[in-house]
């Protein structure tokens, strides 16, 4: 039998240990059986992890530090009398290092340079910074880094993406890997599922309601849900039709895109505690497809999960259980939007104007002796829109701040009134409410009574299309977290291609390459990173990725849009029509000469509505316009379908347009033009981010929140070396006026710089650097 120990009471690692001690063999299997770290297999396994620190395997083993026998094994664990049988020694593991170091024959010359200080970086136990730019390889490149990690000895890697779609295309790179041949498997969580009883629930309740398109909504999803709710809705879902051969239903991504705006998918998603192990009876389908998936999990050395899932695995080993399997090593793709992510699965949201549509939802018996608790819950409502009266808005409250008591109270009316009809619900015998619909309720009531501790912060947002308000509530950041969980991995790979941030100043980069300094300092405040771990490295950026495009960018200071701080309603409404009429002139002439498709990137639904709107006649049936609710991967399809055929589309999107989404066919990117009509400021509208903005760091935070979206937006476009004689188009004159946006300025100096958009229909050729 072999046991590897992962000691760490200053940070040492793979010290293994096996049984040529006696005494250490029994205090070690005692300590597993406790179960007091997790939840451990027994004594008599080939092998097992353990992770504990010098003062857990103390407290474990029911020594004390100073005891005789706790110097025992301690000595022998610093001065390496316990070898385990068979392992690798160090100078082999070295070896390896440094045959990587020049990189395998099928990599590409930039695969290589993001490879080689990866795989040495792993065997140092560091936290990499890797950015590659999109269409390096860097997914192939990252697999043979983990194919090296694992031939050294390393035990297994969790690689993680923001999205079920990212994982898939990252696992298909591993498995296109020449060097890479191990089992892979994929880890759905709870939050991948939803509870179809409540999911029955909502869409009765839209069916119910006045508006037809809200009721022919609910209608396909009581549709969707009688057909098993079968996976494939969504490219990212496709991908998971099946896990080892057995069919994924009941997914959180597939039921989005049946929801319209206004109606959350958070309180239908599954929680950890509904598939717990007391959850062995449970009926509702959702729970069990969550189950079996669950139950289909082996010890595959490479695990695939999102970042939802990591960030729920992080905060659970705060409170001694663990999500994810024993792991050494983390690979995290997206890496800037983990933050991000890791907000929306730990900070809870209730859609408020739900409520009313839940609370009528009762047994008509029990409504009798609730009139008064649903007034309340009206009358709050009523409130709470006066004091938000903006669509497509939200605010962050802090404690101390005018509005924050104001909101606390009546959040606190709220649930009170939830928790009187919740418990007559309950009570009641002969007219029992729907298991979906209390379920519902209940999750409602637990976010509102989190907004009643003493520091939570409370963000009222108001969804753009009907103003529907939603209420968050989170802490005051995730350090903790962050910093919890970097102590748990001996070495991790972030990587992106965005991770760094460009500066003038060389007193505060990190790294340079032949084009300029960058700076890791936001990213490395916001994930907490331990600099003593830190290592960052150089950007690898082809000069392909820049060298094949012509940016033309509007530095006119009267073309600046229109911001909400204007104090008169009626003068922002007529700027706004202005800029929306000089917009659509521009997008007029732009894709008149455009050779492929045209992405126009916008932050907001009503500035696409307005610019839709101007544009339907010039453009007809090139114009593709994404709406609320609407299914991207539908979108991207037809705008890739019509590009391919010549037919020149135009494509007016947001959202996850801006980063996640590939617009390619077969290898070739099909859009020839993109636009950015708006610079994506205040596109991160997590509750730590807004709470940055009001901090010390408000200026940093923002410029470098816009500089990642911006250059992820340009991503779309430039996907390989034969995607050439590209147009960028920037309209928005911000990003060279303003201090503010210096970062984005300098992304943009590093391209041939042409004429602004004035001179759009003259010369579309003109090159010559400013």
């Amino acid at each position: 039998m072999q046991i590897r120990l992962k000691y760490s009471p200053e940070r040492l690692t793979d010290i293994p240990a096996t049984g040529q001690s006696r005494f250490f063999r029994e205090r070690l299997h005692a300590a597993a059986h406790t179960g007091r770290r997790r939840r451990l297999p027994a004594a008599g396994l080939e092998s097992i992890s353990i992770n504990l620190g010098a003062r857990d395997l103390a407290v474990l083993s029911g020594l004390r530090q100073g005891d005789e026998p706790w110097s025992e094994v301690l000595s022998e664990l610093l001065h390496g009398h316990l070898n385990a049988p068979g392992a690798e020694p160090r100078s082999k593991r070295t070896e390896a290092v440094d045959r990587g170091s020049e990189g395998p024959d099928w990599m590409r010359p930039e695969q290589g340079l993001f490879y080689s200080p990866l795989t040495e970086g792993l065997a140092d136990n560091k936290i990499l910074l890797a950015e590659a730019a999109t269409g390096t390889g860097k997914g192939r490149a990252v697999a043979q880094a983990v194919e090296d990690a694992l031939a050294a000895g390393r035990e297994r890697v969790v690689v993680c993406g923001p999205t079920l779609g990212v994982l898939a295309a990252l696992a298909r790179e591993f498995e296109s890997c020449p060097g890479l041949n191990r089992p892979m498997q994929f880890f759905l969580g709870a939050a991948q599922f939803f509870h179809a009883g409540r999911a029955r629930q909502l869409a009765s309740l839209m069916q119910s309601g006045s508006d037809p398109e809200i009721q022919a909504s609910g209608s396909a999803l009581l549709q969707w849900l009688n057909a098993g709710a079968p996976a494939g809705r969504t490219d990212s879902t496709a991908a998971f039709a099946s896990v080892e051969g057995h069919p994924v239903s009941h997914l959180t991504d597939d039921l989005v895109t049946l929801l319209p705006d206004g109606y959350g998918v958070e309180e239908l998603e599954l929680s950890a505690d509904e598939i717990g192990d007391d959850a062995e009876g449970e009926t509702d389908p959702g729970i069990r497809a969550s189950m079996t998936a669950r139950d289909l999990e082996g010890d595959a050395p490479i695990v695939f999960c999102t970042h939802a899932m990591y960030a729920l695995h992080a905060r659970m080993i705060g409170l001694e259980r663990y999500l994810l399997p024993p792991h050494e090593v983390l690979v995290l793709d997206e890496a800037h939007q983990f933050e991000e992510n890791a907000n929306a699965v730990l900070s809870p949201t209730a859609s408020l104007d739900q409520l009313p549509r839940l609370l009528r939802s009762l047994p008509a018996a029990l409504l009798k002796t609730a009139k008064r608790d649903i007034e309340a819950v009206e009358e709050v409502l009523k409130d709470l829109h006066n004091r938000f009266p903006e669509r497509g808005g939200e605010i962050l409250l802090f404690p101390g701040d005018d509005r924050y008591a104001a909101v606390q109270v009546q959040a606190g009316r709220l649930h009170q009134a939830v928790d009187a009809l919740i418990g007559r619900a309950e009570r009641a015998r002969q007219h029992t409410a729907d298991p979906g619909l209390l379920a519902l309720l209940k999750r409602t009531r637990s976010i509102l009574r989190a907004s009643q501790r003493e520091r939570a912060l409370l963000q009222l947002s108001s969804s753009p299309v009907r103003g529907y308000l939603s209420l968050a509530v989170g802490g005051q950041g995730l350090r903790r977290l962050f910093e919890r969980m970097w102590s748990q991995i001996d070495a991790a790979v972030l990587m992106s291609a965005t991770l760094y941030v460009p500066t003038r100043d060389s007193r505060r980069a990190d790294v340079s390459d032949t084009q300029g300094w960058y700076s890791a300092r936001h990213l490395t405040q916001v994930l907490a990173l331990p600099r003593e771990r830190l290592r960052t490295l150089k950007p690898v950026r082809p000069d392909w990725v820049r060298g094949n495009v012509i940016a033309h960018i509007e530095d006119n200071p009267e073309r600046r849009p229109p911001s909400t701080s204007e104090t008169d309603p009626a003068i922002y409404a007529g700027l706004v029509r202005q800029w929306l009429d000089a917009t659509a002139r521009d997008l007029a002439r732009i894709t008149e000469g455009a050779e492929q498709g045209t992405l126009v990137l916008l932050t907001a639904y009503r500035d696409i509505e307005g610019l839709s709107e101007r544009l339907a006649d010039t453009l007809g049936e090139r114009l593709i316009v994404q709406r609320p609710g609407a299914r991207l991967s539908s979108l991207r399809e037809a705008f890739v379908a019509s590009s391919r055929n010549g037919e020149r589309p135009v494509w007016l999107a947001t959202g996850a347009a801006w980063t996640g989404i590939n617009l390619t066919s077969e290898g070739l990117s099909q859009v020839s033009d993109l636009v950015i009509a708006r610079l994506p400021v205040g596109l991160n509208r997590s509750i730590s981010q807004a709470a940055r903005n009001r901090g010390r760091a408000n200026f940093e935070s923002k410029a470098a929140e816009t500089y990642w979206q911006t250059a992820q937006g340009i991503g779309r476009m430039v996907r390989s070396e034969q995607d050439t004689d590209r147009h960028l188009w920037v309209l928005d004159p911000r990003a060279v006026i303003e201090p503010l946006y210096t970062p984005v300025r300098l992304l943009l100096e590093s391209y041939r710089v042409s004429d602004g958009p004035r001179e759009i229909g003259r010369n579309r050729q003109a090159g010559a650097p400013r």
